[in-house]
């Protein structure tokens, strides 16, 4: 095992711009804040939105097939995946693995376990999945954007989004269904954007409409299949509608934006409704059922929330403290010094005591 191996921290994410953003937010602190001591790498599925978000932002990483077949295939898959895991984790061991969440976690994880890697975990839901809740056990540290999870090796420190910029004016209404996008949600925002008195409102209407979504009649509504820096958009929005993936949450609470929160029915475990509920219950946002997603009751959310300045003051003034505009840095720094302590124990060197990586 060389020294260069040793540094390298396995960050896995895919499935969703939410798993795979922030977890590129922790591998840029790392890069940045311990370049000479750790070094961050990815690993992801094999979906196309993966493969794009990944690529705008100069990104090469292990591709798997996570995600790409069902029932005994995914199995198959499974199993192909993790033995080349272990072929490259046997090859360039790496100091730490980071599951971020997405299918391409499980391999990783699994691989870890058997060459007894050190593991860290972060949950960006209100309730945790699956894999974050079966392998738990084994982690070193179990990161949480919402927390949900009572157990002595998790802390709550956020859900990592990039620095927010600063504009003079929010002249925007946002609609967003997530990475993937969702068709009754652009249907409607586009059919309720374009109504005489919503337009009066004076605000430009922006649609992110997800991969291959076919809007027509979009009349005064712009729209853009993926915008890889949403804090740009988000920074002038006096308004968002989207889903409650808690990436979005986590962009919309630290650029301050009031929102109307539709959670993704179909999501395992029911986790958007969890998140959603914790925004609504702060008062820092609205929710709007999917079942109750028509024409009229976002005419009548977009119109109430517009019309009332002190509303969307006091929505923004609640979302402060969902905050996470430095989980990043908080996250580099723990997982870094777990792995500083072990290394101690170890009799290696530690990191220089006259250098400090502490929050900014």
């Amino acid at each position: 095992m060389t020294k260069r191996d040793a540094r390298t921290i396995i960050i896995a994410a895919g499935g969703t711009g939410g798993h795979i953003l922030p977890g590129i937010r922790i591998g840029d602190e790392i890069d940045r804040g311990y370049a000479g001591i750790y070094r961050a790498q990815y690993v992801c599925g094999s979906r196309d939105i993966e493969s794009k978000i990944y690529s705008s932002e100069n990104i090469t990483p292990l591709k798997l097939r996570a995600g790409s077949r069902k029932g005994a295939a995914a199995f198959a898959c499974l199993l192909g995946d993790s033995f080349r895991v272990l072929k490259s984790f046997i090859r360039n061991r790496p100091a730490a693995v980071l599951a971020m969440g997405g299918a391409a976690c499980v391999p990783v994880l699994l691989v870890a376990v058997v060459l007894r890697i050190p593991m860290f975990l972060h949950e960006s839901n209100r309730r945790a999945g699956r894999v974050v809740r079966l392998f738990a056990p084994f982690a070193r540290k179990v990161f949480l954007g919402l927390g949900g999870l009572d157990r002595k090796n998790s802390s709550i420190v956020g859900t990592p989004t990039r620095p927010v910029e600063t504009v003079e004016q929010r002249n925007l209404i946002l609609c967003m269904g997530g990475s993937q996008g969702a068709s009754k949600l652009n249907e409607i925002f586009v059919a309720v954007a374009n109504r005489d008195h919503i337009r009066a409102l004076g605000y430009q209407f922006v649609l992110l409409s997800g991969p291959g979504k076919h809007i027509p009649n979009r009349g005064v509504v712009e729209v853009r299949e993926y915008e890889p820096r949403i804090e740009t958009l988000l920074a002038r929005a006096e308004l968002a509608i989207t889903r409650a993936g808690a990436g979005a949450l986590a962009d919309i609470a630290n650029c301050r934006v009031p929102a109307v929160l539709v959670p993704y029915p179909f999501a395992k475990d029911d986790h958007q409704k969890a998140n959603a509920d914790l925004f609504y219950d702060a008062d820092a946002a609205f929710v709007l059922e999917e079942k109750a997603l028509t024409k009229e009751s976002l005419d009548t959310l977009i119109s109430h929330i517009m019309t009332d300045a002190p509303l969307r003051e006091r929505m923004r003034a609640n979302l402060a403290s969902f905050d996470s505009s430095n989980a990043a840095r908080v996250i580099a720094n723990e997982l870094t010094e777990c792995l500083e302590h072990k290394r101690e124990a170890h009799g290696r060197l530690r990191i220089n005591p006259g250098v400090t990586h502490e929050p900014r």
